[in-house]
C-alpha cells in the first residue's frame, strides 16, 4: 500500500515529540490494561484515527498550529476509541442475548400439572404443530430439551457447533411464537 504525501508526513509527525504518547494515554484512560488482549488492537487503531485525523485536518486547513492539530487530533482518536469499545459492547450484549437461556423461553413457561383437559389438549396440539414446522435437526434439538439438556449438553450429544445450536433454538423460539401467540 502506497502512502500519500499527506499520511507520510502523518506518520512523521506522530513519531516526533512523542505523539504516539496520545494514543497510549487515550486508551489508558478508558482502562483498556497493556496486558489485554485487544491492547494491540487498540492501539493500531488509535494509529490509524491519528493518521486519518491528521490527514483530513491538514487538507482543510493547511496552516493549522501544533495545539489546534493536537487537539483536533487527540479527539478523534478519543471518539474513535470509544466508538470502538461501544460496539464491542453491544456485540457482546447481543452475544449474551442470544446465549441466556431463560429470557422469553416458552419451555420454561409451560404450564404445571395443575392444568385442566381443554388446556392440556391446546398445549399437545400447540406442540405437534411446532414438531410439525420444524426441520429435523430443531426437532432432535426439542426432543433433548424437553428431556431438559442444555445448549452446551445438546451441541455435544448431536456433535454439532454451538453456534448450530443455537440457530436451531431461535428458529423454534420464532415458531413457537407464532403458535402460542395465536391462542
Amino acid at each position: 500500500m502506497f502512502m500519500g504525501e499527506h499520511e507520510e508526513e502523518a506518520v512523521e509527525y506522530m513519531k516526533e515529540k512523542n505523539h504516539e504518547g496520545m494514543i497510549y494515554g487515550i486508551i489508558k484512560r478508558f482502562g483498556i490494561s497493556r496486558y489485554s488482549s485487544s491492547y494491540d488492537d487498540y492501539v493500531v487503531l488509535g494509529m490509524i484515527l491519528f493518521v486519518k485525523g491528521y490527514v483530513e485536518l491538514i487538507n482543510r486547513d493547511p496552516d493549522a498550529e501544533e495545539n489546534r492539530i493536537n487537539a483536533y487530533l487527540y479527539q478523534k482518536i478519543k471518539w474513535g476509541i470509544l466508538d470502538e469499545l461501544r460496539r464491542k459492547k453491544r456485540e457482546e450484549e447481543h452475544r449474551t442475548d442470544v446465549v441466556d437461556e431463560t429470557s422469553n423461553d416458552y419451555f420454561a413457561k409451560l404450564p404445571d400439572n395443575d392444568v385442566d383437559a381443554e388446556t392440556l389438549v391446546t398445549i399437545r396440539d400447540q406442540l405437534s404443530e411446532l414438531f410439525r414446522r420444524c426441520n429435523d435437526f430443531e426437532r432432535e434439538y426439542l426432543e433433548y430439551k424437553l428431556k431438559g439438556y442444555t445448549e452446551m449438553e445438546i451441541s455435544r450429544h448431536l456433535k454439532q457447533t454451538h453456534t448450530k445450536v443455537y440457530r436451531a433454538r431461535n428458529s423454534i423460539r420464532r415458531i413457537a411464537c407464532e403458535i402460542f401467540d395465536k391462542s
